[in-house]
């Protein structure tokens, strides 16, 4: 039977960096320069957990959301969740919120899951942040991307917001889709594939 008034997926707002250190340098100072509460997430227990000690060498007051977390703490303007724990945020009244998602999932469906939860929270566009040395865009030619980036001499501290790349990103994650049936559950991104899409 047709799904004819099945909703089509919300479209991601991408940032692609050069590579980890410039995408992990704007995330840390976003976190500093927040002047409203930041959610930062992650997909990964790896990453999260190089986020926080990213945030902890910066000296960035930071919460953490554990398995009973429901609230931001008064006077911490960042809170650092797993995007499985994403649902148990509640914002406090007349808060409005940013969002910083430090990596994509390699499957569309749980990016999807995640922008739907953070529409509880507020309006505001979740960002994305991806760089092109990491496993999976390097599964997908991110290397030939930061070749032209660097013959462009296009600087390593901005980054690429080009709907020719966002379509890349869908495009990879699509063929990620009709690879991997029953996906197994890892730690961190490079985990992931290995697990579920080895070479």
């Amino acid at each position: 039977m047709f799904n004819w008034f099945r909703k089509p997926p919300p479209a991601l707002h991408d940032c692609v960096w050069l590579n980890q250190v410039a995408r992990d340098e704007h995330i840390a100072t976003t976190a500093a320069q927040a002047t409203q509460p930041l959610l930062l997430v992650a997909f990964f227990a790896e990453t999260a957990e190089l986020l926080a000690q990213l945030l902890r060498d910066r000296g960035i007051a930071f919460a953490e959301v554990g398995p009973m977390r429901a609230l931001r703490p008064v006077g911490v303007p960042v809170l650092l969740a797993l995007a499985e724990r994403v649902a148990q945020v509640h914002a406090n009244p007349g808060e409005t919120w940013q969002f910083c998602v430090a990596e994509h999932h390699p499957l569309p469906e749980p990016n999807t899951a995640l922008i739907e939860q953070l529409q509880r929270l507020g309006p505001q566009t979740p960002v994305f942040h991806s760089a092109l040395d990491e496993p999976l865009m390097l599964r997908f030619g991110g290397e030939r991307v930061a070749a032209l980036m660097l013959r462009l001499n296009m600087p390593a501290n901005e980054p690429v917001q080009s709907p020719i790349v966002a379509k890349a990103l869908a495009n990879a994650r699509d063929k990620v889709r009709k690879k991997v049936v029953a996906p197994l559950p890892a730690r961190s991104l490079r985990g992931w594939l290995a697990a579920n899409l080895p070479d």
